[in-house]
C-alpha cells in the first residue's frame, strides 16, 4: 500500500505560454498548476488524462488529481519570474481550473478556442526559496519533465517544509545519499585508513560508475574504490565492489556486517558522523 503524501517538483517554464504577469499572480496566489494541448469536446475534460496525448500530460494530470486528494509536498519553480516557492497541500484541496490568454495563438475553432485553461492548485503551506538557500536539495533537482514524483529527495523536502530552512542534522540520514558520499570522501581526506589517505577525486562523486559511489586517489598515489550505502543488498554489492581488486572500501549503516570480508575494509557510518559532529561549521553548512 502506498503511503501518503509524497514530494513533487514542477516546472513552470516559457513552455507554458503565459505572459510574466499571469505567471506572477500565480505564484503570488501560492498556486502551481500544469497546461498541456489536446483535443476536448468540453470542459469537463480537463482534467480527464485519458484525453491526452503524451505520457507526460497523462502522468501530470494523474499526479496533480494524486495531490488534490491525499495531499502532498511540492517544489515548485517559475523560471520567467527566477522564483523557487516550496510547500504543502492539504487533502481534499480542490483543483481550480484557471482561463488565460496565452502570448502565442491557438486554434479558435476548437475548444478551448484560443485560451489556456490552466489547471492549478493552492499551497496551504508555503515559503519562497532564496538563491543561496536549500543548495542541497537543488542539485537533486529532476532534470527532466514538467511535473514529476521527486523520489530521491528522500523525504528531505517533507522535513524542510515542516521544520524550517536550517534543518538541524542530527543523524547521518538526514543527509541526502548524495552528501552521504561527499562527507565520506572528506572523512577518508582528512582522516584516512589503512595508512594513507584520499588524496584527489579521478571521477565526480556519484552517478558516475555502476558499483562504486568514489573514485580517487590515495595519498600513496594508488587507486581507490568507494561505495557508500546506508542498507541495502549488501552481498550483491560487495561482489561488485570486489571485482575492483584493491584499496577497496564498503561504508555502510548495518551493524551487522562484519570487518572481516576478505580484501574489502568496512567502515560504519557511525564513525563517519562522529567525525563530522565535530566538524562544526562544516556540519552547519551542510544543513542550509
Amino acid at each position: 500500500m502506498e503511503e501518503y503524501p509524497k514530494e513533487y517538483f514542477i516546472r513552470h517554464t516559457e513552455v507554458l505560454k503565459l505572459n510574466s504577469d499571469d505567471i506572477k499572480r500565480i505564484a503570488d496566489e501560492k498556486k502551481f498548476g500544469v497546461h498541456f494541448e489536446s483535443k476536448f469536446d468540453s470542459p469537463e475534460e480537463l482534467l480527464d488524462e485519458s484525453k491526452y496525448g503524451t505520457s507526460q500530460a497523462k502522468t501530470s494530470i494523474r499526479y496533480l488529481k494524486e495531490i488534490s486528494v491525499h495531499g502532498g509536498y511540492v517544489w515548485a519553480e517559475y523560471s520567467k519570474l527566477k522564483k523557487t516557492i516550496i510547500g504543502y497541500v492539504e487533502p481534499g484541496t480542490k483543483i481550480e481550473i484557471e482561463e488565460f490568454i496565452p502570448n502565442i495563438p491557438l486554434d479558435i475553432k476548437i475548444f478551448p478556442k484560443g485560451k489556456l485553461f490552466l489547471k492549478t492548485l493552492r499551497f496551504s503551506i508555503v515559503q519562497e526559496i532564496k538563491p543561496n538557500e536549500l543548495l542541497m536539495l537543488k542539485v537533486r533537482r529532476p532534470r527532466q519533465g514538467t511535473f514529476v514524483r521527486w523520489r530521491s529527495c528522500q523525504g528531505k523536502l517533507t522535513k524542510v517544509v515542516k521544520n524550517g530552512i536550517s534543518n538541524e542534522i542530527k543523524e547521518w540520514t538526514d543527509l541526502t545519499s548524495d552528501l552521504q558520499e561527499v562527507v565520506s570522501f572528506e572523512y577518508l581526506r582528512e582522516v584516512g585508513i589503512n595508512g594513507w589517505k584520499l588524496q584527489h577525486l579521478l571521477m565526480p562523486i556519484g552517478r558516475t560508475m555502476k558499483d562504486i559511489d568514489i573514485y580517487a586517489m590515495n595519498t600513496k598515489n594508488e587507486a581507490v574504490f568507494i561505495q557508500v550505502t546506508h542498507l541495502g543488498d549488501n552481498k550483491n554489492k560487495l561482489k561488485n565492489l570486489e571485482s575492483y581488486e584493491s584499496n577497496l572500501i564498503y561504508i555502510t549503516s548495518d551493524d551487522k556486517l562484519g570487518k572481516t570480508i576478505p580484501n574489502v575494509t568496512i567502515i560504519n557510518t557511525n564513525k563517519i558522523f562522529e567525525w563530522l559532529k565535530t566538524k562544526t561549521e562544516y556540519l552547519k553548512r551542510l544543513s542550509i
